[in-house]
């Protein structure tokens, strides 16, 4: 079945720029699966973003990063 994930980071600005080209790259915007490791069970699982990466400041240099993903079957 459909399994959302919300995930949190703290990102440097260079990871930031790296999440943003990846999501836009390499999965096309969010059409495209990726493999992401589960944080809780180490599973890799097939996702897909939901939404764009959401940054909110955190402090000098760093960024709250808020991905949303769907579990593929």
């Amino acid at each position: 079945g459909v399994r959302l994930f919300t995930a949190e980071y703290i990102l440097t600005a260079s990871q930031v720029a790296t999440l943003d080209s990846f999501f836009l790259t390499t999965a096309n915007g969010g059409a495209t699966a990726f493999d992401w490791t589960d944080p809780r069970t180490g599973a890799i699982l097939s996702v897909r973003f939901m939404a764009p990466p959401v940054y909110e400041f955190y402090s000098a240099g760093f960024w709250i990063t808020r991905v949303q993903l769907d579990k593929l079957p």
